[in-house]
């Protein structure tokens, strides 16, 4: 079930962005020639194939890559979304979903959870805070309810794949702005980008929302 959840996980992160930017590569720089090629080489379909195949993951890889180091970079300077949640801060209410069943966030978390906390534990303190959420995450294991737990890799691959097809765009939108570039399509593209980027974010907060509310109906 492990090695399934990883290959899933690996078309989630690779192979979708890196085929889509491979194919707009494609488009902007030379689909004629490159159909030219393919009926010279028809015979190689198979090999053609598993070479484009081999190529997406790469580029995928690549932009899994940036991806990642820009997720850095957004945290290091907004935080993350755990400690959004334990302050209640407004980035919480603009990016998640609210509770169907609670009117106030996790500022009490620490009295729902089998985590001793010492008195002088301080979530204003972002690294405090990420080391509950984390504790969180390692506890979210002990969860029997499988409807919840699907809804919460949903949640987990779909920020995945919208954090790299977020990068995918800035990708796609600079390598089409050097090609040809065009004030129409550089808007769409950039209205694309913050679309893509807030979707992103969305579902890391719900992600980590997701993780709290599981851990709270753990005795």
């Amino acid at each position: 079930m492990e090695n399934f959840s990883f290959r899933i996980q690996d078309v989630f992160r690779l192979l979708i962005p890196g085929n889509i930017l491979l194919v707009v590569i494609i488009l902007i720089y030379g689909y004629d020639k490159l159909l030219i090629h393919l009926i010279n080489f028809k015979d190689f379909e198979n090999i053609i194939l598993l070479v484009f195949i081999m190529v997406s993951v790469l580029t995928g890889y690549i932009i899994d890559m940036t991806s990642s180091l820009c997720e850095k970079v957004i945290y290091s300077v907004m935080k993350k979304p755990s400690y959004h949640f334990l302050n209640e801060t407004k980035f919480v209410k603009f990016f998640s979903s609210p509770y169907k069943s609670k009117d106030v966030f996790l500022k009490e978390v620490q009295s729902v959870f089998k985590y001793k906390l010492k008195k002088n534990k301080n979530f204003d303190n972002k690294e405090e805070s990420t080391k509950f959420f984390n504790h969180c995450n390692r506890l979210k294991e002990q969860h029997k309810d499988q409807k919840k737990y699907e809804k919460l890799n949903s949640y987990f691959y779909s920020k995945i794949l919208s954090r790299n097809i977020t990068i995918m765009l800035v990708f796609a939108l600079l390598l089409g702005s050097i090609n040809n570039f065009s004030w129409s399509y550089f808007m769409i593209g950039i209205l694309l980008i913050l679309l893509s980027m807030y979707r992103w974010l969305k579902l890391s907060f719900n992600y980590t929302r997701q993780v709290f509310i599981i851990c709270e109906n753990i005795n």
